[in-house]
């Protein structure tokens, strides 16, 4: 594997120790690992955010990641992560119902003829990956 951009600087050795190319991880978090558990802002580790790196960074440069959310983050909802992301353990678990505090016979009511319907969060998120309607 070729080294890329800001890996170009990079000796071999400091990926293949001894010369061992054979059994050396690809993956970013194998090398990074301490740049991840020392990150506070976000806290990547107390969040559980995923070792895949190169979902938010570019191997051009590490700092700066960009994030592309899925949920509208405008509005009433460019909120701090922690508002609707509530699990210190794990990022993915988001509470939609601490705000939307719709009445559960109103939405029972307006979901109906929704196949599969549950009022709880995933479900919001499931069907209202976007937000909205």
């Amino acid at each position: 594997m070729a080294a890329d951009r800001a890996h170009k600087t990079a000796t071999c050795n400091k990926c293949h120790a001894n010369n061992v190319f054979k059994g050396t991880p690809k993956d970013c978090w194998s090398c990074h690992r301490t740049d991840y558990d020392g990150t506070t802002n976000p806290n990547h580790k107390a969040l559980n955010f995923p070792t895949t790196c190169d979902t938010c960074h570019t191997t051009t440069t590490f700092k700066g990641a960009t994030f592309n959310h899925t949920f509208r983050l405008k509005g009433e909802h460019n909120v701090s992560c922690t508002v609707c992301h509530t699990n210190a353990t794990n990022y993915k678990v988001v509470d939609c119902l601490s705000c939307h505090e719709h009445s559960k016979t109103r939405m029972d009511d307006k979901h109906k003829s929704v196949s599969g319907y549950v009022y709880s969060s995933p479900s919001c998120i499931k069907c209202h990956p976007r937000g909205g309607d």
